[in-house]
């Protein structure tokens, strides 16, 4: 099975740097293995860039396109929301949905996930969960049973994000007894303060189906270091 790892550049970086960061990623990687299936998810404005760029290319076998967000409403009047059908033709495969930063500064709640959840796989997007230990059973509880085994979950412990410093091996295996109890056997991915430079134990442990990338992400050397230290 391929680990998955998500690129979640959040809001940054303009459009002359993504294409710096391009550059370097397709030079680079072609010696990732083929083990690894990897999701970039800019930001919205750039989404054409990296699909006109990357996509349908032999760059990498297994890389395609998330975004970081979709609107909980289907297609209709609601202004500045960016729903499933506007992306339609940029092979998204992929959208983030939950992660901490939407439910501190937007107060999404677990009804506005749930909602996102069912959005996404009505087109065909499979839908990343982000939970927290505390948040992992009302989040599951709040989307259709049906649907959560079709989920993809990752763990953010919020207290290591940002920080430079992951969790343990010991708390993330742990937390994936919580994950599975709540959603099922899903993919179970862990994200914060995921680098090139997170033990080994962690980047290759076997329960561990992939990784959140976030500020790593924005050095594509790191990245790419990142990429070739999964197994």
């Amino acid at each position: 099975m391929s680990k998955l790892i998500i690129a979640n550049f959040k809001s940054n970086k303009n459009r002359e740097e993504y294409e710096q960061w391009v550059d370097i990623f397709e030079r680079g990687v072609q010696k990732v293995g083929e083990h690894v299936a990897i999701v970039l998810a800019p930001p919205l404005v750039n989404l054409m860039f990296f699909s006109n760029r990357l996509m349908g290319k032999k760059t990498h076998p297994h890389t395609s396109l998330g975004v970081q967000d979709i609107s909980p409403f289907p297609a209709g009047s609601y202004t500045g929301a960016v729903g499933t059908r506007n992306l339609d033709g940029f092979d998204v495969r992929y959208a983030i949905i939950g992660h901490s930063e939407r439910r501190k500064y937007f107060k999404e709640t677990n009804i506005d996930i749930a909602n996102k959840v069912q959005e996404a796989l009505a087109a065909k997007i499979t839908p990343i969960v982000c939970v927290t230990k505390d948040e992992c059973a009302a989040t599951a509880n709040a989307i259709e049973s049906s649907d959560r085994k079709k989920c993809v979950v990752a763990f953010e412990p919020i207290e290591h994000i940002g920080t430079g410093t992951a969790d343990t091996l010991e708390d993330i295996v742990k937390t994936k007894e919580w994950v599975t109890t709540a959603f099922g056997n899903v993919p179970y991915i862990y994200g914060g303060s995921v680098s090139a430079s997170t033990d080994t134990a962690i980047l290759t442990h076997a329960s561990i189906d992939g990784f959140l990338v976030g500020h790593a992400c924005l050095d594509p050397h790191e990245f790419l270091s990142l990429l070739r230290q999964i197994r």
